[in-house]
């Protein structure tokens, strides 16, 4: 069994060591593993999860607004990035001008926008 799917959201990453903004985090699914990546305004991530597959899907996981990471270096939470959750959040620690207009406005900043 290999799935493999990617959700074309940003989220807000709830991990003191890790970049605060995960976009489009890519789920990888085999037999015996489960790793999430995703790119971000620095250099990407990647980590394993604990977990095996038989739970996590593309309908389950792209309906939720908050998805519950169990990794080998501890829980990462990423919640949907909206303008509540940047203003609080990213916002203070970002350089450079990101339209905070609305959710949307947030979303299509850092799904369009080149980073490297």
């Amino acid at each position: 069994m290999n799935i493999d799917f990617t959700l074309n959201q940003a989220y807000y990453v709830e991990c003191g060591k890790l970049n605060p903004v995960a976009i489009r985090p890519r789920f990888t699914i085999t037999n015996d593993k489960v790793v999430v990546a995703w790119e971000d305004t620095g250099r990407g991530f990647s980590v394993t999860l604990k977990t095996g597959g038989k739970e996590i899907s593309e309908e389950n996981i792209s309906q939720l607004k908050t998805i519950e990471l169990d990794t080998e270096m501890g829980p990462i939470r990423l919640r949907k990035l909206t303008k509540e959750i940047f203003d609080k959040n990213v916002k203070p620690i970002v350089s450079g001008g990101v339209d905070n207009s609305s959710d949307q406005a947030i979303q299509d900043h850092y799904l369009n926008t080149d980073f490297f």
